[in-house]
């Protein structure tokens, strides 16, 4: 029959490899804690960049030209009350017919400019 208890040594290298381990996951949280706290003040910059433009800025879905977001210049242009307000409408849809394929071109070219 065979002993299954385990010697000392046995049972201190097992203990050595779970405190590697704590160690490692310990680690690992404090840098994804650091990234997302580094995401979160970028956004914030980010945000803060982007509604104190004075222009009126849109970012279009290019594939349905709807606002997917928007600065409280760019929804107070369009007579919105909030920037909220302007998600989802599309921008052409203000523009008279006879200016519209004029309008499509400057965006299109805007969109793939180097």
């Amino acid at each position: 029959m065979e002993d299954k208890s385990k010697s000392k040594e046995q049972l201190i290298e097992e203990i050595e490899l779970l405190r590697k381990e704590v160690a490692e996951l310990k680690k690992e949280r404090t840098g994804r804690k650091q990234a997302q706290r580094a995401l979160r003040e970028s956004e914030e910059k980010y945000k803060a960049l982007f509604e104190s433009k004075l222009d009126g800025v849109f970012v279009l879905d290019a594939e349905t030209m709807k606002v997917v977001l928007a600065n409280r210049a760019a929804a107070e242009m369009y007579g919105f009350s909030s920037a909220e307000e302007a998600i989802g409408i599309n921008p052409l849809d203000f523009v008279v017919s006879e200016e519209r394929e004029r309008t499509l071109r400057i965006i299109a070219e805007d969109m793939f400019e180097n």
